[in-house]
Formats: C-alpha cells, sequence, structure tokens
C-alpha cells in the first residue's frame, strides 16, 4: 500500500537513508578501465526496509497507518530485534495518537529488550519500578535497574540513581556513592546533575565544602548543557 510522501520521509529520515537526488552518481568513464566484476551465482538477499520510529508513531494521525506500523515493529520484535522491543515498550508507556497506553504490556516489552542489557530497557524498567507504572512499585528493583542501566552509560539513570542514594530512596543514603553518580552524569553533559552539583557547591552538601567559584562554573556549564540536553532514550 503506497504511503503520503511526507509519511514516507518521516519514516526513513531518522535512519538516513538516502534519496536517488543525495545519492553519488559516478560517470560510466570512470569504469573504463575497471575489470568488470563476474556474475554471482548467489542471489543477493534483499535488504529489510527500515522500522517506522517512535517519531513516526507520535505523528500519525490514521489508525491505519499506527496500525501498520505496531504490525511491523511487533513482528521485527518477536524476531529479536532490540529497537523494536524499545519503541513498542515507549508507544504503549506513552501512548501514541489512535493507540491508547498499556502500561503492563509496555513493562513487557522493555524487559524482553533488557534481557539482552540494553542500557535505555533497563532505565525504563528502572522508572516503572519506582513508579509502580505497569508492574508493582518497588524502589529496591528499580535501583537494581538503574545499577545496570548506569554502568552501560546510561546518563539518565546515574541522575535518578544519584538522587536515591541522596534522598535515601530504595537503598542506603549514600552522599559519597550520589556525589560520585551526579560528577559521572556531568561529564556526560546532564544538565541536572551539572544543577545538582552547583548546588551542593553552594550549600556544602555531598560532602562538600562551600565554594562559590566551583558553584557558579557548574551553574554556567548547566545553562550551555540545556542548550543540547539529551533526550529520553
Amino acid at each position: 500500500m503506497a504511503m503520503a510522501a511526507g509519511a514516507a520521509a518521516i519514516w526513513t529520515s531518522d535512519f538516513g537513508a538516502q534519496t536517488a537526488e543525495e545519492a553519488p552518481q559516478e560517470s560510466r568513464e570512470s569504469h573504463e578501465n575497471e575489470e568488470q566484476p563476474r556474475p554471482s551465482s548467489a542471489r543477493e538477499e534483499p535488504q529489510a526496509p527500515p522500522l517506522p520510529s517512535f517519531v513516526y508513531l507520535q505523528t500519525r494521525t490514521e489508525a491505519r497507518e499506527v496500525h501498520e506500523a505496531i504490525e511491523t515493529l511487533t513482528k521485527a520484535a518477536n524476531d529479536g530485534n532490540v529497537i523494536a522491543e524499545l519503541t513498542l515498550g515507549k508507544a504503549y508507556l506513552q501512548g501514541v495518537p489512535t493507540l491508547p497506553k498499556d502500561p503492563a504490556r509496555a513493562h513487557d516489552w522493555f524487559a524482553r529488550a533488557a534481557e539482552t542489557g540494553n542500557a535505555n530497557a533497563a532505565y525504563y524498567m528502572g522508572v516503572m519500578s519506582k513508579s509502580g507504572e505497569g508492574t508493582k512499585r518497588d524502589p529496591e528493583e528499580a535501583i537494581r535497574w538503574f545499577e545496570k542501566a548506569a554502568d552501560a552509560g546510561s546518563a539518565h539513570a546515574m541522575l535518578l540513581l544519584a538522587n536515591a542514594y541522596r534522598n535515601g530512596e530504595g537503598v542506603a543514603a549514600d552522599p559519597k556513592k550520589a556525589l560520585d553518580l551526579y560528577q559521572r552524569a556531568a561529564e556526560l553533559d546532564h544538565p541536572a546533575a551539572l544543577q545538582a552539583l552547583a548546588m551542593a557547591y553552594q550549600r556544602g552538601e555531598l560532602g562538600l565544602s562551600p565554594d562559590e567559584a566551583e558553584s557558579r562554573r557548574y551553574t554556567m556549564e548547566a545553562e550551555h548543557a540545556l542548550q543540547h540536553a539529551p533526550d529520553l532514550p
């Protein structure tokens, strides 16, 4: 079934697909002196089309388009595609036009993706365990998932884990560990982590001595980081 040009552009642009105009053109003369390759007896497998992205789902207004995209993603996810599992998880967690929220189903898809060690999936598992959305509320389980996501490089998980160690939520309070996690997230330019460090230096918290100069430095870095803040995974 043919799709409108606008829809096709959104579908493929997230994956960097080239248009005919963008593809480099080669002259026939450039190959005149090259040895022509022998025809292969093996038939080349056709490349799979790019999967619809979460942005694509968010911008659809027709139920048919959303239904077809969900079917495509579900097939890929059932074949073990982690990106498809994550996209389905986000779609059911947040809801998209013509597709109501289903937190329990979202949790199932995130759990499948998390089995591969994916940092974003572990982050969402932590968020859902923390809030109790789609699963039972379990602060300790949330900590376990945030630890996994942080170890895999998720700045968002580092921030939430730092907050937990700072406030003693789901884990024993540990200002030193909270400071280390804020610093790790700050190294990844996470604005909220930079702001937390600015406040800690201003108030002399997390084992730090009050330092106005450091507080101002982190405040400036936070303001700069806000201009290119990382989106949620």
